[in-house]
């Protein structure tokens, strides 16, 4: 049979030299790699010896905050609003006079159509208008005005 005996052959220094070269590679190679964890491990702990000095001097301040309460306007002084209307607008973040002023009527009016279809026969084409005069203290004008309309017409 075959044995494999390298002290038997007598050119197994090659086998020897081969083996000893192949330990000593895989030796560097671990040794590298540990060295390579412990400078990681080493700045992973200076990292967070940084980090807790930050944190303990940061200084936290506790404020209290009150919620501002939003300041509405009775948009049903406007000819053609009434409370569900009113709802559908603050809703839609249009809140006082000033907002609805600034709105085109056609936004005003798919915001309508979305509410649905009782609320599309409305027509809001003078709301911004009559918004106008309410917001700049025109009530006499808003009021003249307001006669002469017909619920919003």
């Amino acid at each position: 049979m075959f044995q494999l005996n390298p002290l038997e052959n007598p050119n197994a220094w090659w086998q020897h030299l081969l083996m000893l070269a192949v330990s000593a590679l895989l030796g560097y190679i671990i040794g590298y790699r540990k060295s390579e964890i412990e400078a990681a491990e080493n700045e992973l702990a200076l990292l967070d010896a940084k980090l807790d000095d930050c944190l303990k001097s940061k200084i936290v301040m506790k404020t209290t905050v009150t919620p501002q309460a939003w300041v509405y306007d009775d948009l049903k002084k406007i000819e053609g609003i009434g409370e569900k209307i009113e709802t559908l607008l603050h809703n839609s973040g249009i809140r006082t006079f000033a907002d609805l002023s600034m709105t085109d009527p056609d936004h005003i009016l798919e915001i309508l159509k979305s509410a649905g279809p009782r609320f599309q026969m409305h027509n809001p084409s003078t709301w911004p208008k009559q918004a106008e005069l309410a917001h700049t203290g025109q009530w006499e004008k808003l009021k003249a005005w307001q006669e002469v309309l017909n619920k919003g017409i």
